[in-house]
C-alpha cells in the first residue's frame, strides 16, 4: 500500500500500542518491514523486525478482515463452529423441511398420509396419483412411491359371469350373490337362475317378479328383461269376416311364422291364412268353401281342396285340387288326388288318389309336370323339404314307408309285434318319420324312426299313448298329444330330455303357470324345434303358441 500517509494499528503482546508515523518517515519505502504490513506471512516477518527495534511494529496486520475466520467446508458439509460437518440427507419417503446454510445442517421430515417424495433431499412431498375413468389402482401408494394406476379390463359379457358391484349385472344377466351386484334397481332374486338357464341366482328387475304380465313382457314375468327360456302366449284371432267362426289351425310355415286355418259356419268351412298376431285374411274359395292340406316352406303357397268342380264359376259340383300364392284368387292344379305335403319351394307335391287299376288308393309324386305313381302306398303322409322322400302306410297297413324318388325304393318301417300303424309327419333332408305302432291289447306306441332305428316315445305316468304330432327338420324335437282317453296332454320329446309335458318344458325354462294350468294337443313345430303351435278349441277358438330359446 502506497500514498503520503500510512497509519498502522500494532498489537503488542500484554498491552495496545498505537503508533503514529511522523511527517518525516518515508512511507513509501520498498522495505521488506513495511511492505509486510499488508498481511499474510509478510506480516510476520514485520513483527519479528519491530521486535529487533528496526521499525515500526505490524503484529496488528492479521485482524484486517474484521471477523475470526471459517473453515474451508466441502459443498456437502457445513461449518458448526468446530468443524465441517456432513449434511444431512433427507431419504426417500422425506421432504428438506429446513434448507442448509454454510453453519447449520437441513432438517427433515417424513411425508404425510397420501403424499410421497421418491429422490434424495426433495422439496416437498407429492400427493398420491388417483386413478381415473376405465383405470384401476395395480399398486398403492406409499411414502416413498405413487399410486400405480393400469387400464381397468372391460367388465365381461358372458350370459355366465359373476356379478360383482364393480362390474354390476342388468336384469336376466350373470351370477349374483348379492343385490349390490344388480345394476339399475335390479335385486338379486333366489331361485331365479331357472329364468335364464343357470342354477344360480340371477338379477332381476322389480317388475319380473310381481306375478303380473307388465308392458315388455311377453307372458307374465318373462320376456324381454326378466329372462325366461321360453315364452308362452294365447293368440286370440282378428278378422273373422261376420257370420264366420275360427275353428282351427290347419298348417304352419317352416319357421313358424305363418299359419293356415280354417273358419266355417254351419254349413262348411273356408280357407284362411293367419299372421303371427292372429289377423285372418279369407281366401278366396267362390263362397263354395275349401280345405287346407298343406303349405311351402315360408307359407306363401298353400294347396288343397276347392269344393267346386269348375272354377271361377263353380257351377258344377265336385272338388279341385288348387294353389293359393298370398291373397290371390286359386289356380287349378293338373292333379287327381288329395295333397298331403309339399317341398320347401312348393314346386314338389305329395298325396294320394282312388287308383282304378287296383280298386284302392294309392300314393303319388307330383314335379310340377308329371304325377309319379307309388302303388306300394295305401296313404301318404307328406314330402321331405327336398322332395326326395315321400313317406306314407303300405297297402298292407301293418308298416310305414319311405319312398325314394331317385331309386323309387322302399325303406319299411315297423315293428314286428305292431298289427297295424299310422304316420304323421315327416321332415328333414335326412329323413325323421313319427307315428304310432298298434300292437296286441290295443297297446299303443308312438315313435321316431330315424336312419333305420326305431325309437318309441315313452308314456308319462298314467298314461296310456303318446301321439305325435310333428317333427323338426333335424328328427330331434317331436310334438303332439300324449295321455288317456279322458285326459290329454300337449307334449314335447327331444333327443335329449325325452318325453314331457310342455307346461312342465316351461316351468323348466322359467315360466310360473298356475297348477292346473294344462295345454291339450301340440300339433306343428318349427323345422328348429323351437316354435310350437295348438289350437284352443275352446269358444271362441284361438290358438297358442310356445317359443323356445
Amino acid at each position: 500500500m502506497t500514498g503520503n500517509r500510512r497509519t498502522i494499528l500494532g498489537l503488542v503482546v500484554g498491552s495496545i500500542s498505537l503508533a503514529c508515523s511522523s511527517q518525516q518517515r518515508d512511507f513509501g519505502s520498498n522495505s521488506v518491514a513495511s511492505s509486510g504490513g499488508t498481511g499474510g506471512t509478510a506480516g510476520h516477518a514485520g513483527a519479528s523486525a519491530s521486535a529487533a527495534g528496526s521499525g515500526p511494529s505490524l503484529a496488528g496486520a492479521h485482524a484486517m478482515g474484521g471477523a475470526p475466520p471459517q473453515a474451508n467446508c466441502a459443498e456437502d458439509e457445513y461449518d458448526d463452529g468446530t468443524a465441517c460437518r456432513k449434511l444431512t440427507i433427507c431419504r426417500p419417503g422425506e421432504f428438506e423441511q429446513t434448507p442448509p446454510l454454510a453453519t447449520k445442517d437441513r432438517s427433515c421430515t417424513g411425508c404425510a398420509a397420501g403424499t410421497f417424495s421418491a429422490t434424495e433431499n426433495a422439496t416437498v412431498c407429492q400427493a398420491w396419483r388417483t386413478c381415473g375413468a376405465g383405470e384401476s389402482q395395480a399398486m398403492a401408494g406409499t411414502a416413498k412411491t405413487d399410486v400405480v394406476c393400469a387400464d381397468e379390463a372391460g367388465c365381461s359379457t358372458a350370459k355366465d359371469r359373476a356379478c360383482t358391484s364393480e362390474c354390476p349385472c342388468a336384469s336376466g344377466e350373470g351370477v349374483c350373490t348379492a343385490n349390490a351386484q344388480c345394476a339399475g334397481g335390479a335385486t338379486c332374486v333366489e331361485g331365479s337362475g331357472i329364468k335364464v338357464g343357470r342354477a344360480a341366482d340371477t338379477c332381476l328387475a322389480t317388475h319380473c317378479t310381481n306375478d303380473k304380465q307388465d308392458s315388455g313382457e311377453t307372458s307374465v314375468d318373462c320376456g324381454g328383461e326378466c329372462g325366461c327360456r321360453a315364452t308362452f302366449e294365447t293368440i286370440q284371432i282378428k278378422g273373422v269376416p261376420s257370420g264366420l267362426n275360427f275353428i282351427e289351425v290347419v298348417a304352419m310355415s317352416r319357421d313358424g311364422k305363418r299359419l293356415a286355418g280354417a273358419l266355417g259356419n254351419d254349413e262348411t268351412s273356408f280357407p284362411a291364412a293367419i299372421a303371427f298376431d292372429g289377423t285372418v285374411t279369407q281366401l278366396e274359395s267362390y263362397g263354395k268353401g275349401a280345405q287346407i292340406q298343406a303349405m311351402n316352406g315360408d307359407g306363401n303357397l298353400m294347396v288343397g281342396l276347392l269344393l267346386c268342380g269348375n272354377p271361377p264359376s263353380c257351377s258344377m259340383f265336385g272338388g279341385v285340387e288348387v294353389q293359393w300364392a298370398g291373397s290371390a284368387a286359386p289356380t287349378v292344379l293338373d292333379i287327381n288326388g288329395s295333397v298331403r305335403g309339399a317341398s320347401i319351394s312348393g314346386s314338389i307335391l305329395a298325396g294320394d288318389f282312388y287308383d282304378d287299376d287296383i280298386q284302392g288308393q294309392s300314393g303319388f309324386l307330383f314335379n310340377g309336370t308329371q304325377r309319379i305313381f307309388i302303388p306300394e302306398f295305401g296313404s301318404v303322409i307328406g314330402v321331405t323339404p327336398d322332395g326326395k322322400y315321400v313317406a306314407g302306410v303300405l297297402q298292407s297297413g301293418v308298416q310305414g314307408g319311405l319312398w325314394f324318388a331317385q331309386t323309387k325304393a322302399i325303406t319299411k318301417i315297423g315293428a314286428a309285434n305292431w298289427t297295424s300303424v299310422s304316420l304323421d309327419a315327416v321332415n328333414g333332408t335326412d329323413p325323421a318319420v313319427v307315428g304310432v305302432g298298434y300292437g296286441a291289447g290295443n297297446s299303443i306306441s308312438g315313435f321316431r324312426w330315424k336312419g333305420g332305428i326305431l325309437s318309441e316315445l315313452g308314456l308319462l305316468a298314467g298314461g296310456e299313448y303318446t301321439h305325435p304330432g310333428a317333427v323338426s327338420a333335424d328328427g330331434n324335437t317331436i310334438v303332439g298329444m300324449t295321455g288317456t282317453n279322458s285326459f290329454q296332454q300337449a307334449f314335447i320329446w327331444t333327443e335329449k330330455d325325452k318325453l314331457r309335458t310342455i307346461v312342465d318344458e316351461l316351468r323348466a325354462r322359467g315360466l310360473e303357470p298356475s297348477i292346473d294350468f294344462r295345454l291339450t294337443d301340440a300339433q306343428f313345430v318349427s323345422d328348429d324345434g323351437k316354435v310350437i303351435v295348438g289350437t284352443n278349441y275352446e269358444k271362441p277358438a284361438n290358438f297358442w303358441r310356445v317359443v323356445l330359446e
